[in-house]
């Protein structure tokens, strides 16, 4: 059985240079005195492919709607390690199989020195497998996991977020595979959004099924509000946010998280001002491109 997880903050994407031009990574959330702060940048073309092709002057980065200098740029194929957060709460019955081969797909797509977890969501969150090197061993778990009870989703992603403290590779992300309900967290959904933007992790949400036909007005609305509760938490974190209701779209959409996971630029630049207050700093990634969208981080609390 799983633990519920109590309160904690996650590192933000950050790096520190010496003044002999060492650089030295940390676990902590941006402070005062940074050098240097680190964003993972991932492009998509209209088709759902990744671009890989473009070099540092194509892209133009702001903090808090001020330009950056960007002073270190890479393209980075490298190994993730994923918590694939899967809903199995009674809420999910009709459309669990659908779930499933989303997080088999994405799954599939492992590569050598990937990294894998698996939480399940029901009454409470459930580690059914820590994280390991091997995803076929997570793979034989889906069919054992079955559907029932309330919903602690809020809660099962922050215990996500706990377990890639764990993590060998530095490039980390969430997978959360749900319809957005949730009715048994002790989390808020804002407590949660905090922890996952200081997080060094990006998540990618993927709302599965729909509200049934018969559904009554309430529950619409509480779907609707899961919905967008989901896509806010992908687009905060440089995720990505889709939505699925056949299997041939489950396909497409693994697909394209893969490619995701793999393929990403690493933006660095130094804040023009510094604080030391626990602020919020806006980060915005602009490509001179319209046509390619660009999935990046929303921000950071400095400290």
């Amino acid at each position: 059985m799983g633990n519920r997880p109590g309160s904690f903050v996650l590192a933000a994407v950050v790096a520190t240079y010496s003044a002999a031009g060492q650089q030295r990574h940390s676990p902590f959330s941006l402070r005062t005195g940074i050098d240097l702060v680190l964003v993972p940048v991932t492009l998509m073309d209209r088709r759902g492919a990744s671009i890989g092709d473009l070099d540092q002057r194509h892209f133009t980065v702001f903090q808090d709607n001020s330009p950056q200098a960007i002073v270190s740029f890479s393209k980075e194929n490298a190994p993730c390690t994923l918590a694939v957060v899967l809903d199995a709460s009674e809420s999910m019955l009709s459309h669990f199989s659908l779930a499933k081969l989303v997080a088999e797909g994405v799954l599939d797509g492992s590569e050598a020195g990937d990294e894998a977890s698996l939480v399940s969501v029901s009454d409470q969150p459930t580690v059914d497998s820590p994280i390991t090197s091997s995803t076929p061993s997570i793979q034989a778990l889906l069919p054992f996991i079955k559907p029932a009870g309330n919903t602690a989703l809020v809660d099962t992603v922050s215990l996500a977020l706990a377990q890639l403290r764990h993590a060998h590779n530095p490039r980390k992300a969430v997978l959360v595979v749900s319809d957005g309900m949730d009715n048994n967290s002790r989390l808020s959904k804002a407590e949660l959004m905090r922890i996952a933007v200081e997080a060094d992790a990006q998540i990618y949400t993927v709302s599965v099924g729909g509200a049934p036909r018969t559904a009554k007005p309430v529950e619409e609305r509480q779907q609707q509000e899961g919905l967008a509760f989901l896509a806010d938490l992908a687009a905060k974190t440089g995720g990505m946010n889709y939505s699925v209701e056949f299997p041939s779209e489950a396909h497409k959409v693994a697909v394209e998280i893969r490619r995701a996971l793999r393929d990403q630029y690493l933006i660095g630049y130094t804040p023009t001002q510094k604080d030391a207050s626990r602020k919020w700093h806006s980060i915005r990634v602009k490509l001179d491109d319209p046509k390619i969208s660009v999935y990046a981080r929303g921000g950071y609390y400095s400290r």
